[in-house]
């Protein structure tokens, strides 16, 4: 598992374009590979598709959506 992180807005930022805000910042893990397995799901339950779909890989996808379901928040509140 690999994670990537992209900073957007330095602390100095926030505190300037949003003085007396509170700033979410949210965060969902795993939703590429929700997003790939939902894909090869897909495409194994094409009727044109020879390619099958197992049990092994119905649970695979089960945990990953159950993985990326829940999201992480985090607030920030500044001052005015």
């Amino acid at each position: 598992m690999h994670i990537v992180l992209s900073l957007l807005f330095t602390q100095d930022d926030i505190i300037r374009h949003a003085p007396g805000y509170a700033v979410m910042f949210m965060f969902q893990f795993g939703l590429e590979r929700a997003e790939m397995l939902t894909k090869q799901k897909r495409a194994a339950s094409d009727s044109r598709s020879t390619l099958g779909w197992s049990v092994v890989q119905e649970q695979e996808w089960k945990r990953a959506i159950d993985k990326c379901s829940a999201a992480e928040v985090l607030w920030v509140g500044t001052s005015s």
